[in-house]
């Protein structure tokens, strides 16, 4: 027998439904928002939720920014700065 855990094996269907429930940015902004003010009312009980959430959006953030400083924009790649061409 070996030690390593097997990864489970998902249906299309449940896959798919996964995708479904995939949370926005929208959605994971508001949800921080929210527990931001239940903190601010309640106390810390919230707080490790909190951090999670906001961990979260700020790494797509920056996800969304690191690709976008090497991306073309509209115009032409000239005016992107990290883009550099020979």
């Amino acid at each position: 027998m070996t030690d390593k855990k097997q990864r489970p094996h998902f249906s299309p269907e449940v896959r798919d439904q996964a995708v479904r429930m995939a949370v926005s940015d929208a959605e994971l902004e508001k949800a921080v928002r929210s527990l931001a003010r239940l903190i601010d009312r309640y106390g810390d009980a919230y707080w490790p939720l909190f951090e999670r959430l906001e961990a979260e959006l700020k790494e797509r953030n920056s996800r969304k920014d690191r690709l976008n400083a090497y991306l073309p924009t509209n115009d032409t790649d000239s005016e992107n700065p990290k883009r550099q061409t020979e």
